[in-house]
């Protein structure tokens, strides 16, 4: 008998015990997963030779860019264009680009194409490279995404233009001046880190029913043998308000 109730007992503390190491397992992956969120780009100690120069292509091999009315969805009919949301500006070229939240202080746009993979065309990871507008995509305040790409180091010099990219948060204002003497500002709507091997293309190039912005940069744990980083982060913001300069 008491050899049977010591069993009862012990099958029932076995079960207690199960359970608490459940809720606990839990718990930390739960406080695991809020700690990743809007990860800050690396210190300057994490700073790599060539980190760079493989930013997100704008299209999947083998599809086309998508044009405005025409964005689809695996399996579906195209949609009908939406209404437009916000102000949106004409086309205009950016000339100079200023966050003040991370010392950005109207610094010069280059203009980046595409090269033979289809990939965003950044020069090397050497100091002194400037962000870049990326040409297939709208200008910054015309109705769609506009992209900008920048380094987050350099070879050299340790930090480059995007370094603190990761330190914006919701709320913080961008400022693009553009050829035609406007400066669009734009909100920062939120920042997104994604593995490189996961990128949702759709997302940050596909059509949107206002003047988007979507800043890219490379962040997350550094690849020796690739020499690459494995992340990318994206800032997406919307403009707000533009005026004359």
């Amino acid at each position: 008998m008491s050899d049977n109730m010591f069993g009862h007992h012990g099958r029932r503390w076995a079960t207690v015990v199960a359970v608490v190491l459940t809720i606990a397992a839990v718990v930390l992956v739960v406080i695991g997963i809020r700690g990743q969120d809007h990860a800050a780009t690396p210190p300057a100690s994490a700073a790599h030779t060539a980190a760079e120069g493989d930013l997100p292509a704008p299209t999947k091999k083998g599809t086309a860019t998508p044009k405005p009315g025409s964005a689809t969805r695996t399996g579906t009919a195209p949609e009908a264009t939406p209404s437009v949301v916000g102000k949106v500006l004409d086309r205009s070229k950016p000339t100079w680009l200023t966050i003040p939240a991370i010392d950005i202080k109207r610094s010069h746009l280059a203009a980046y194409g595409t090269d033979a993979q289809g990939a965003v065309d950044v020069p090397p990871a050497t100091g002194g490279v400037p962000a870049g507008w990326y040409t297939g995509s709208p200008t910054p305040g015309q109705l769609g995404p506009s992209v900008i790409v920048g380094h987050t180091d350099a070879a050299k010099d340790g930090r480059s233009i995007f370094f603190r990219l990761g330190e914006l948060r919701p709320g913080d204002k961008i400022q693009v001046t553009r050829a035609d003497d406007t400066v669009a500002t734009f909100r920062v709507d939120s920042l997104e880190h994604y593995p490189k091997a996961k990128f949702p293309t759709e997302t940050v190039y596909g059509n949107i029913n206002h003047a988007g912005l979507r800043l890219i940069s490379c962040i997350g744990k550094f690849d020796k043998a690739t020499g690459h980083y494995l992340d990318n982060i994206v800032v997406y913001a919307h403009l707000i308000e533009s005026h004359h300069t």
